[in-house]
């Protein structure tokens, strides 16, 4: 099963702490997503590791992860409003996700996948990306 390359949505994660962790593990392997960076400016933040061991791109630079990365639709899981503010001035209003939209999708996602991972216990993978949410997606896939 391929997926429609105008189907597939660029994500940059800003912020590897515990928010970058989720978001990495809610989205790595999602056939409709593709997380093109993840920047956090502690080069020792826990999800650069992840990041880097599959193949994800990852920064401690912001301006540089906006250049490499765009065109991009960003998280800011930082919790500093100035960071989607910049963001904001170099993608445009309507490609940043932050402050109290971030948090709100990341609680969404996790509380998601917590309840899938308890109505499909037997299935491969506890993620939204498995079979069931894939067949749910089917008229983004080709």
């Amino acid at each position: 099963m391929t997926v429609k390359p105008q189907n597939i949505q660029r994500i940059l994660v800003i912020g590897a702490g515990r928010g970058g962790l989720a978001m990495l593990d809610l989205f790595r392997e999602d056939p409709l997503i593709n997380i093109v960076g993840i920047i956090d400016t502690d080069p020792q933040a826990p999800a650069l590791a992840i990041a880097r061991k599959h193949g994800i791109l990852d920064f401690t630079n912001l301006t540089d992860a906006i250049k490499v990365s765009r065109p991009c639709l960003a998280f800011n899981l930082t919790g500093d409003d100035s960071i989607s503010a910049y963001v904001e001035s170099q993608l445009g209003s309507g490609n940043i996700i932050g402050g109290f939209q971030a948090r709100f999708i990341w609680t969404l996602l996790t509380r998601l996948n917590f309840r899938h991972s308890r109505v499909f216990p037997n299935t491969e993978g506890t993620h939204l990306r498995d079979k069931y949410f894939q067949k749910k997606c089917k008229k983004h896939l080709t």
